[in-house]
C-alpha cells in the first residue's frame, strides 16, 4: 500500500495532465497498483464523489479506507478553492412571424455595478459616439 503522501501525488497526476515523478513505481507490482489507483481517481474526480471506490469490487477494506479517505480530503479542498462564477445565458428563439416582435438587447454590466441595457441601433450610435470622444480626447497622429 502506497502512503498517503504518494497517494496524494498520483491523485493530483491523475486529475490533472501533471505526470508522476519518475522514481514513483519501484517494481511491475507497484506499477499494476499505480494505474488502478490512477483510474479510480479519476473516475472519483470526475463524478466528485468517492461512491466509485465503495463500489469497486478488487479493492481489500484498508485499501478501500484509505483511498477513500483521500479522495474526499482532495475532493473538499477542490470545493473549497473553487471560484463562484456569475454567468447567465440569454436565449431567444424566434422566426420570421417573431422576428417583428423580438430585439436583441445588449447588456453591459459598468465597473461601479451599473447596467446598461441598449437595443441594436442605440448601441452602434453609443459605440460611434465612444469612438469620437476617445478620438478627441487622444488624436492619433
Amino acid at each position: 500500500m502506497l502512503s498517503d503522501a504518494r497517494l496524494s501525488v498520483l491523485y493530483d497526476c491523475s486529475t490533472t495532465s501533471k505526470r508522476l515523478p519518475v522514481d514513483f513505481a519501484d517494481d511491475r507490482k507497484d506499477l499494476k497498483t499505480i494505474i488502478k489507483y490512477g483510474e479510480l481517481f479519476k473516475v472519483c474526480h470526475a463524478i466528485h464523489s468517492s461512491d466509485y471506490i465503495q463500489k469497486a469490487e478488487n479493492l481489500e477494506e484498508e485499501e478501500r479506507e484509505t483511498l477513500k479517505k483521500i479522495v474526499d480530503e482532495k475532493l473538499k479542498k477542490a470545493e473549497e478553492n473553487e471560484e463562484k462564477i456569475e454567468w447567465n445565458v440569454n436565449i431567444v428563439v424566434g422566426n420570421s412571424h417573431v422576428a417583428k416582435s423580438l430585439r436583441p438587447v445588449i447588456n453591459i454590466r459598468m465597473p461601479d455595478g451599473k447596467l446598461l441595457e441598449f437595443d441594436i441601433d442605440s448601441f452602434a450610435q453609443f459605440r460611434q459616439q465612444l469612438a469620437t470622444a476617445v478620438l478627441a480626447v487622444n488624436p492619433q497622429e
